[in-house]
């Protein structure tokens, strides 16, 4: 009996010296804010509060997101969801609102960044593990530089052909780092006049556009497929946010996805 109790009191002991952030609610704003807090606190408890599929710029609470909202203590959102944040402090007043300013988060210097900055932010919030979340951070970066070091004689190839391509405005990051040179953006299809579509047209006949890089979320699709109804160049619809084809909404399962996706549809690159 007196054994059972000392290993019960050792079981006890080392519980409460683990990841403190593994007892708390974190609500995500998006899959990529989760994938985030995934990397740098394993054991974090988070719900994501718009599906990567939706468009997080235009996306409003529904009835079912209050209880979500309700439990959470930490709320992590993008800048552009502010909107978002004061809905949220109407359901929930005492839950912290903090806002990862991180940017590029598809390309793998970008993500890094968001990495770091993830890591500070959960330790201002929930001191006392920052060693644990720098460890989690490091083997990170080294898993994901492992996995793309094959993809970069690539990409520094693209980069030297400097391949012109019409767009989406939040795939512009992505595009830049694979060396594309958009010569005009374009949003929501809700958003384009008549006059706007017909200035991006002609912006990308004169300058010789090859290819579209739309966008999966909210309407950036339709109106890639109004434009390249006069282009008639290649499109690749890419991802902005992990999981929304049901991947383990990781950031190399996004990269991975989009990487295919541009090689197959700018072809194969030799210098």
């Amino acid at each position: 009996m007196k054994k059972i109790f000392v290993l019960l009191a050792a079981v006890i002991i080392f519980s409460s010296c683990g990841d403190k952030t593994a007892q708390q609610n974190v609500l995500c704003g998006t899959s990529m804010i989760a994938s985030l807090a995934k990397d740098i606190a394993p054991g974090i408890k988070n719900t994501v509060l718009i599906p990567p599929d939706a468009c997080p710029g235009h996306f409003d609470l529904k009835p079912q997101d209050a209880l979500a909202v309700k439990k959470a203590k930490l709320i992590i959102i993008h800048p552009y969801q502010q909107a978002l944040a004061q809905a949220i402090k109407k359901i929930n007043k005492k839950a912290r609102v903090e806002v990862l300013k991180a940017s590029a988060l598809t390309t793998p210097e970008g993500y890094f960044n968001g990495l770091s900055e993830m890591a500070a932010l959960l330790n201002g919030n929930f001191p006392g593990n920052f060693e644990q979340y720098e460890k989690n951070r490091q083997a990170v970066v080294f898993s994901i530089m492992e996995n793309v070091t094959d993809d970069q004689m690539y990409i520094s190839c693209m980069r030297k052909k400097k391949v012109k391509a019409v767009v989406s405005a939040v795939q512009k990051d992505l595009a830049e780092y694979f060396g594309f040179v958009p010569v005009t953006l374009f949003g929501e299809a809700e958003n384009l006049t008549a006059n706007e579509i017909a200035s991006i047209i002609k912006e990308g006949r004169n300058k010789s556009a090859a290819v579209i890089l739309s966008n999966l979320n909210g309407s950036h699709d339709t109106s890639a497929e109004i434009i390249n109804k006069e282009l008639k160049v290649k499109k690749a619809v890419l991802l902005n946010f992990p999981g929304a084809y049901g991947d383990d909404s990781a950031f190399l399962a996004l990269w991975r996805y989009n990487f295919n996706l541009i090689k197959q549809t700018a072809g194969d690159c030799r210098q």
